[in-house]
């Protein structure tokens, strides 16, 4: 990603924050300044620390002073996380992206990824049955499994990971 050599990302912060009420703590600022700078990064603080609005400050940095696009964004979290944080926070500090939680039925979680929205939000039980991975080693995939699936074609530019730990755990699927 090629960051356009402009304003410094605490300008760019001030920016955005001049009209909002939410703004970010100074740590929270450093956090924006590493994600934007790094091309694939974790962020990986203590619960409690902010992290949720340090991401979408970042969103928006990358709007404005990257020759790319952030956008469109796929937040993958557990389900319980999909409305009560991400969906509101995002409302909260980015009202101007537009956000679709995906949930329901199989034919509803297609159209609400058809949406062209700038956020989707999924939980992780649900990636799976609408992405396809690449084969692993020697594993030969079936002829429905070869098939690209909604995710593989949405064309997101950031990915975020919420509680990724979860995945590492032995009985995940």
């Amino acid at each position: 990603m090629e960051l356009n050599p402009g304003l410094p990302i605490s300008k760019v912060l001030d920016e955005i924050e001049i009209d909002s009420e939410l703004r970010l703590k100074p740590y929270q600022r450093a956090d924006v300044a590493f994600l934007t700078a790094a091309e694939n990064a974790g962020l990986f603080n203590e619960p409690g620390l902010g992290k949720t609005a340090s991401l979408i400050r970042t969103i928006q940095v990358l709007q404005r002073i990257s020759q790319h696009s952030p956008l469109p964004v796929l937040i993958v979290c557990p389900s319980s996380l999909k409305i009560t944080v991400w969906q509101r926070e995002l409302v909260s500090w980015a009202p101007e992206l537009g956000v679709q939680v995906i949930d329901g039925g199989a034919g509803d979680e297609r159209k609400q990824l058809a949406s062209g929205a700038d956020c989707f939000i999924i939980n992780w039980d649900l990636l799976r049955y609408h992405s396809r991975l690449a084969p692993y080693g020697q594993e030969a995939l079936t002829e429905d499994q070869k098939l690209e699936k909604e995710l593989n074609t949405l064309g997101h530019h950031t990915v975020i990971l919420d509680e990724v730990h979860k995945i590492l755990h032995p009985k995940s699927q």
